[in-house]
């Protein structure tokens, strides 16, 4: 897709006008992220948003407009990323449908983190933690595929901590990184 420099809410399609606005009005900060692409396919100019992360680029979020009508959401370098809405879950087994707002929004308070299990073999990079759910850590830390292990990367950094298996059965929640 081709990068144009001037955003204009005016010149996006329709389907972008509709989710940018509502991603503005929610979100105002994020404007200066904003762009148009054009894409090959329909030349049309659709909406882009880049959201860096001051901790560093591994915990950007990156949204667009897939097929120019489906609002999308990258977060992290690994390749994680949703289309349309999210389905959050509530408790094992238990999900519920959220705009991808919401998510944003979570994403943004370090509630939904990235999470990577730097013990396995080989290293895995890239997981999501839903940190809504209050059982989300330790069901992911006793997982038969959990290395015992797994760090925690958030948008902000101040969340970020490492955490063992161990440390739940002493009631810790791990250490800062």
């Amino acid at each position: 897709a081709e990068n144009t420099d001037a955003f204009s809410f005016d010149r996006l399609t329709v389907a972008s006008q509709v989710f940018a606005r509502q991603l503005l009005a929610r979100f105002p900060a994020v404007r200066c992220g904003c762009r148009m692409e054009r894409a090959a396919w329909d030349g049309g100019l659709h909406l882009a948003v880049e959201i860096p992360s001051e901790v560093g680029s591994d915990r950007s979020i990156h949204i667009w407009m897939e097929e120019g009508d489906e609002p999308s959401l990258a977060f992290g370098d690994a390749g994680w990323h949703t289309h349309g809405a999210h389905y959050r879950e509530l408790e094992e087994g238990r999900y519920e449908e959220e705009s991808l707002l919401d998510l944003l929004d979570a994403i943004l308070h370090d509630r939904f983190v990235l999470l990577d299990e730097p013990q396995a073999e080989p290293p895995v990079r890239g997981l999501v933690l839903d940190l809504r759910n209050p059982d989300a850590l330790e069901e992911e830390l006793s997982s038969a595929y959990c290395s015992r292990c797994v760090r925690i990367r958030s948008f902000s950094g101040r969340a970020d901590r490492v955490v063992d298996v161990d440390d739940l059965d002493q009631g810790g929640g791990g250490g800062a990184l």
